[in-house]
């Protein structure tokens, strides 16, 4: 079974379909949602849903951190909550997530020029959009500093991963969609993803 991971504040429509879509799948055994957002939704008839209702926005990289500790089973996919897809892509990823991998993200051309048959390939760089889907076994995860909220999450994990000897890879001949960065490309987390920016660099000095 998979832990599924997403942070939320409600800004991205048609979320709750989604929510249902991910539950249905048979290989889910458990939705971790860590809602940041101060509004209630009714979200009680989803069903696997573990939802962690947040005082405060603790933003998107701690909400990573909280839901992997949370997490029931190894086998992990922490998703954007825009992210639209066929969600058998869980199935189809599910043998890859293995402790000796890394992240497994989102390719290049799954959001622009899917092209042959789902794959998981060997992947040395971190690009765009890399991590707003990413399958990872928990043995794998290394713990992103609290300081870091928004923007390099990936970077970290890409980067300190590559550093254990473990290879990252990416998916090809898949379609992945959605309205990217719905939340997090507001104006008003500018300045928090500057910061991000900042310590980042430090981190890595």
């Amino acid at each position: 079974m998979i832990s599924v991971i997403i942070p939320t504040l409600w800004k991205s429509e048609g979320f709750i379909d989604r929510l249902a879509q991910i539950s249905n799948n048979e290989l889910v055994g458990e939705i971790i949602l860590i809602d940041n957002a101060p509004q209630d939704i009714d979200i009680s008839h989803i069903p696997k849903l573990n939802h962690i209702k947040e005082p405060e926005n603790i933003f998107v990289t701690p909400a990573w951190n909280k839901g992997v500790s949370l997490a029931k089973y190894d086998k992990l996919l922490i998703v954007n909550d825009d992210v639209e897809t066929d969600w058998n892509v869980i199935n189809l990823a599910y043998p890859y997530i293995t402790e000796d991998r890394g992240i497994i993200g989102a390719g290049n051309k799954c959001w622009d020029n899917p092209q042959g048959e789902f794959r998981v390939e060997e992947f040395g760089s971190l690009m765009a959009c890399y991590a707003c889907l990413f399958f990872i076994h928990k043995n794998s995860y290394i713990p992103i500093p609290h300081e870091l909220k928004i923007h390099y999450g990936d970077n970290w994990l890409f980067d300190k991963i590559k550093q254990t000897g473990k290879n990252n890879y990416a998916i090809e001949g898949w379609v992945m969609g959605g309205e990217s960065e719905q939340t997090s490309g507001l104006e008003i987390f500018n300045e928090r993803k500057n910061i991000d920016a900042d310590v980042y660099r430090k981190l890595i000095s």
